[in-house]
């Protein structure tokens, strides 16, 4: 759908990251000399930092604009609205849980609590790519259909497209 599309919510937040936080948290938990990871647990950590802000905004067009339109005609309680919305918490609360490591943590970051931190990281990465699949295959679709011409020029001016 041209008004949610995958440019403006349903793609990575933070495509252009994407790799480099998969490969960094792969590379640490496969296990990488003291050096090399301290390093990179440093972009781990800024990875998340810059993802997170853009991971918000984007529930937030989702659960403040996108899903309050679609509840009209297909409810909130249950179905594609209240697993995405179940998703979403999801992978905040792990990316939350790994901030809040990460602090703990400090600069003297041994191998087990990196690769602790590391796999909430990836856990979060799972949650949200399945659910950037299911938005881009079922919920744009479904909203294409259900919404009026009227709920979609709302939804782009509220996604300012």
């Amino acid at each position: 759908m041209q008004t949610a599309g995958s440019t403006e919510a349903g793609a990575w937040p933070a495509a252009g990251a994407d790799g480099r936080f998969r490969q960094a948290c792969g590379e640490i938990v496969a296990g990488l000399e003291p050096e090399r990871l301290t390093e990179r647990l440093a972009e781990l950590i800024d990875n998340v930092g810059a993802f997170v802000p853009e991971l918000e905004s984007h529930s937030e067009r989702e659960e403040g604009d996108l899903f309050p339109l679609m509840s009209r005609y297909i409810g909130r309680e249950t179905g594609p609205i209240a697993v995405m919305e179940y998703e979403h918490d999801q992978a905040k609360i792990r990316l939350q849980m790994f901030q809040d490591l990460a602090r703990q943590a400090e600069d003297n970051a041994a191998e087990d609590r990196a690769k602790e931190l590391a796999a909430y990281a990836l856990q979060a990465h799972a949650i949200l790519t399945e659910h950037f699949m299911k938005e881009e295959n079922v919920l744009f679709p479904m909203a294409e259909r259900i919404l009026t011409p009227a709920d979609k020029e709302q939804l782009a001016r509220a996604f300012r497209l």
